[in-house]
């Protein structure tokens, strides 16, 4: 616990002290990085990952070691994450160096991504990753090849804000050679524009309110159509086949959760809901779709296509509770570590961070 009571010290010391947030931008990015980067993050797949990086034979002639990677010699996972491994192994062979330049790579996307929505100055691109400080190392590292994708579905926001849907296009499609799934994106893209063309229903207090009543009903009532989903993804993939049958019977994150986006959903309803501007069309639909996902979607759904929308959903909640505060009259600076400090416990309640992921660094076994 004290390695993340000293983090957090940390980010709120950084997020209180800078006048100018761009200058402190790279010290906080820094921060996060050298914390999660080197960590011993619980997650399923990475014994696998590891045991792939090991198996890979660096020597000899680089067409014959990529040619290994592309029959599937070291796992069934998608070409770019293994490219990527072998290109990383051939300059450092340790499997701590490539998560840390995975992961530096995609804080990277996530913060420019986050930098070119338009964020007023007082929800700063510097002030979301500190807020976001926690969740990155389960949203990005954890995830580590869907971490890629995520993170280019972040730098791909503003493109669609932009209307460069071509651009929107080859950041999905490059995400999806680490991570398949990323394909699905194309989806999300054509329901935000569907929000975009009918903002008037979409944004219709009767449509949000009947959206708000039967998410809870469903969610209430143990009712998912997460696992039929689920189930039709297993026919067509083995590693599917055994995720389904190992989240079959999760009920999503559990009732904190629930309170907590249907808090998002009604402040956002008096405040982010409300606002004009293309950003909060974007996000506003985002948001949407992971409040859907994670009411009504039990099982794979939630553990594979939610995972996209988490940063996203950071960003509008960090807003709307920051928008909702100084609205009342609260000054801003207290805002900021109001938001804060509820992130950083919320967090650790939802997650069972201080017991069942108790912080660890890799540098500490080399010692």
């Amino acid at each position: 616990m004290i390695y993340f009571a000293l983090y957090a010290l940390l980010i709120f010391l950084l997020l209180m002290l800078a006048n100018d947030h761009r200058k402190v931008a790279l010290l906080v990015l820094l921060s996060i990085i050298a914390y999660w980067g080197f960590s011993l993050v619980a997650a399923v797949d990475i014994s696998g990952y590891m045991f792939s990086f090991d198996c890979m034979n660096t020597h000899g002639d680089p067409r014959e070691s990529f040619y290994r990677v592309y029959e599937g010699s070291y796992g069934e996972f998608e070409y770019g994450f293994l490219l990527a491994m072998q290109l990383s192994k051939r300059i450092v062979p340790y499997f701590e160096f490539f998560q840390l330049f995975l992961f530096s790579i995609e804080v990277l996307l996530v913060y420019l991504g986050i930098k070119r929505l338009d964020l007023e100055d007082k929800f700063s691109a510097t002030i979301m990753m500190c807020m976001m400080a926690f969740s990155l190392s389960f949203s990005l590292l954890g995830a580590m090849r869907q971490g890629v994708a995520i993170a280019l579905f972040i730098y791909s926001l503003p493109f669609f804000m932009e209307k460069k849907y071509l651009k929107c296009v080859v950041c999905i499609v490059l995400g999806s050679f680490f991570h398949s799934s990323s394909i699905l994106l194309l989806v999300v893209f054509v329901i935000c524009w569907l929000f975009d063309k009918h903002r008037d229903f979409f944004f219709s207090r009767a449509f949000l309110w009947s959206l708000f009543i039967l998410c809870n009903v469903f969610y209430a009532f143990h009712l998912s159509v997460g696992n039929v989903f689920g189930g039709f993804l297993s026919t067509f993939s083995s590693s599917y086949s055994d995720y389904y049958e190992s989240f079959l019977n999760e009920s999503n994150y559990g009732y904190m959760k629930l309170l907590e986006m249907d808090g998002c959903f009604i402040i956002a309803f008096f405040t982010s809901f409300m606002k004009r501007s293309n950003k909060y069309f974007l996000l506003a639909p985002i948001f949407i779709l992971y409040f859907v996902v994670n009411t009504i979607s039990g099982g794979i759904a939630v553990h594979r296509i939610s995972y996209y929308f988490a940063i996203p959903y950071a960003v509008f909640l960090v807003e709307s509770l920051l928008s909702l505060l100084q609205n009342i009259g609260i000054k801003s600076g207290i805002s900021l570590a109001i938001v804060f400090v509820y992130l950083f416990i919320t967090f650790a309640y939802q997650n069972s961070m201080f017991g069942n992921y108790p912080y660890d660094y890799y540098i500490r076994h080399f010692m």
